[in-house]
């Protein structure tokens, strides 16, 4: 991450393992906390075909390819989406899995954290997300935004359960 990088807000998971920064970019950077728990994706196809056009070269091991090989190991990964500066993020409290992160581009993202892509994108709010975070349940989840609405969400639906307009002064 570049020094110069403005950081609008962190989030720790339960176990301690995973860092979530959130960027001005737009961007999410997820650091692992732990130097034993690398952060493991698979390589892209034009990656995999070089590799198994160099095992075919080579015959090697009957042309077939360890899985080590077809991995990306890092310490960090960067989750790209956002077209706005990122303001809230939420880890998914059981599994750890997942990922929420509200923006200034007025949606939610919802992040699987071992394909590093986003599963579903929410759109309710009319002015930037302020906050978003998990239920214990880890199925059910709140954003609130500067128009002062809050919504009630389950991961498994893109429309809200709940909206719930005038509960307070959520804006600066």
């Amino acid at each position: 991450m570049s020094i110069r990088q403005i950081i609008n807000c962190v989030t720790l998971s339960n176990d301690c393992h995973l860092l979530a920064i959130g960027l001005q970019t737009s961007e999410i950077l997820i650091c692992s906390l732990n130097p034993n728990n690398k952060l493991y994706s698979m390589k892209s196809t034009k990656e995999l075909r070089y590799l198994l056009n160099y095992t075919n070269k080579n015959n090697i091991q009957n042309n077939t390819l360890d899985i080590t090989s077809c991995l990306n190991i890092l310490n960090e990964r960067l989750l790209i989406g956002h077209t706005s500066s990122i303001f809230s993020l939420a880890f998914e409290p059981n599994k750890q899995l997942y990922l929420l992160s509200g923006s200034q581009d007025c949606t939610i993202r919802l992040w699987h954290l071992s394909t590093w892509s986003c599963l579903v994108v929410y759109k309710m709010h009319f002015q930037p997300i302020l906050n978003v975070t998990f239920a214990l349940n880890g199925y059910i989840f709140a954003s609130c935004s500067i128009e002062g609405f809050i919504c009630l969400w389950t991961v498994g639906k893109i429309s809200p359960l709940g909206i719930y307009p005038g509960c307070g002064n959520s804006g600066p």
